[in-house]
């Protein structure tokens, strides 16, 4: 998977790919469908370009709902070289797969990927510790009905032993993997000792010196129904100590199919017991997916595993195409071109605003402060033990999370998760917690400010490069962190200067005229 050329927005619906062989078999291509996220009881149009240096003699599309019989349907109407076909409405919830089959004058014949849609809006829950995650996440288990996948690097802690135990004695399959630093903790045995099979990742031919640092759920996948298909992932684990965490959960058959995927490669199968010789983890593994996109109720999904999709390169993409604003929370952060495109993202006018944990290895702090980024360390409160969470929002419309800390071992080594969002819903909540995390720590948002007031001040040119020209006296130059960089008194000019006379970095500024509730935005570029 290549996402040189993404735009945001997942395509996984769109075949490009040419199926055209040295026998001149049917070309067929640009396969799309409307609605792209159909509801319950609506028709889907299918389009397919087919094309043949001969005569297309058949062709048809088959589906089928719920992995059941597959059905093939005739074109409705063709206009050149357009197919139309009709996919019947189905249920809420139901899985519909489709390809489009074609024949010509010579008997050649040709085949299309198999494509996915989910009927039904996307269902997301959004979790914060402020929501008792320990309570969310046990009760997530108790709702399960057929089967219970977790891969947890802490999986101990009471609420969670007893919620699998008890989703054990009730019938429901469940399947443990957790790191090998803590398989002998007393909850872990309790486990073990309720018959509950549980796995390290330092197990069999295929192990390597690694941390299993997943924090996943995928719920009911295994029951063959795609109506009650879920996961649940983030950045908590379920261990005696509280951090600031979150956690998301979100209903997808598709998703679910793809953590299952990366599950079973650990498990070494797709059975109840784990296969020893089978299984891969750490540098071992190696990329299981069809497809890392999705769309899921209309909403564009990424999902990458660490380390065979080495994740950080598609947080490094996501900042780059940055339009307005990124505000993130993280443990540790080391990697330096995900600190570089930060920066960047800053230079060219994009307000970046962090809070990093003090505790962990964070050494792109320094390197983001000393640019002019409004860096904090957290000032969580006493209850909780660290900041756990890693999540960045983008434009309050993207969100990435998981369990990856932004580090050369969370990409490269270790067995990691991320996610990406598209959902603006979805990117506020993780925006509000931002906030608080943010402000908290010290940091004041002044880019709502600009957006919520019409400015009286205006600045020109804006980007500047040496000068920015004012129509006003007395103003006042704040950082993105709201510190005071410079009076101009007399002055409607800034010569880019703070008021010892140095050279200011490039970044973003805030004008603003003293007693007035009114401020503007100005960008130095160099």
């Amino acid at each position: 998977y290549d996402d040189t050329d993404w735009d945001g927005d997942a395509v996984f619906y769109v075949d490009d790919a040419s199926f055209s062989s040295p026998t001149q078999s049917p070309d067929i291509k640009c396969i799309t469908r409307y609605p792209v996220s159909p509801q319950a009881g609506e028709d889907i149009t299918v389009t397919a370009t087919i094309t043949d240096d001969g005569t297309i003699t058949t062709s048809r599309l088959y589906y089928r709902v719920n992995f059941g019989v597959w059905t093939d349907v005739l074109p409705d109407s063709t206009v050149d070289s357009f197919f139309y076909f009709t996919i019947p409405g189905q249920n809420d919830g139901d899985l519909i797969e489709y390809y489009v089959y074609a024949i010509d004058n010579d008997n050649n014949s040709s085949t299309s990927d198999t494509f996915r849609v989910q009927v039904g809006n996307a269902v997301y829950y959004v979790y914060f510790q402020d929501d008792t995650l320990r309570k969310k996440l046990g009760k997530f288990i108790h709702e399960a009905q057929y089967s219970i996948d977790i891969a947890m690097y802490e999986c101990f802690t009471d609420t969670i032993v007893d919620s699998l135990i008890a989703a054990w004695n009730r019938g429901v399959k469940v399947r443990v993997i957790t790191d090998y630093s803590y398989i002998d903790r007393q909850g872990t045995q309790d486990l073990i000792n309720a018959g509950i099979p549980v796995i390290h990742e330092g197990i069999g031919d295929n192990s390597t010196s690694h941390i299993m640092h997943h924090k996943f759920i995928v719920r009911d996948y295994r029951d063959g129904d795609p109506v009650n298909d879920w996961i649940w992932t983030g950045s908590f684990n379920a261990s005696d100590y509280l951090h600031a965490d979150n956690a998301i959960v979100i209903k997808s058959t598709e998703l679910a199919d793809a953590f299952e995927r990366e599950f079973n490669q650990m498990w070494g199968s797709s059975t109840d017991t784990p296969d020893t010789n089978n299984a891969r983890t750490g540098t071992n593994k190696t990329d299981v997916l069809p497809t890392h996109s999705f769309v899921v109720g209309g909403d564009s999904i990424w999902v990458y595993f660490s380390p065979q999709d080495n994740p950080i390169q598609y947080l490094v993409n996501l900042v780059n195409r940055a339009q307005s604003e990124i505000g993130y929370l993280i443990y540790s952060f080391t990697r330096d071109d995900l600190g570089d495109a930060l920066i960047s993202a800053f230079q060219r006018g994009v307000w970046v605003g962090g809070v990093h944990e003090n505790n962990a290895s964070n050494p792109e702090y320094d390197s983001l402060y000393n640019a002019g980024v409004p860096v904090y360390w957290e000032n969580l409160p006493s209850q909780w033990y660290s900041l756990h969470d890693k999540f960045m929002v983008v434009d309050k419309i993207f969100v990435e999370t998981g369990s990856m800390n932004w580090s050369n071992s969370g990409t490269g080594y270790n067995d990691e998760n991320v996610i990406i969002i598209k959902n603006a819903t979805v990117a506020q909540l993780y925006w509000q917690e931002f906030t608080e995390r943010y402000t908290e720590a010290g940091g004041s948002l002044y880019v709502k400010e600009v957006k919520l007031h019409k400015p009286i001040i205006k600045a020109y040119p804006n980007p500047f490069y040496s000068v920015c020209y004012f129509n006003t006296q007395n103003l006042e130059i704040y950082n993105a962190s709201g510190r005071l960089v410079r009076k101009l008194g007399d002055l409607t000019y800034w010569d880019g200067k703070d008021k010892e006379g140095r050279a200011v970095l490039p970044g973003i500024y805030f004008v603003k005229k003293p007693g007035k509730n009114q401020l503007v935005k100005v960008v130095k570029i160099r």
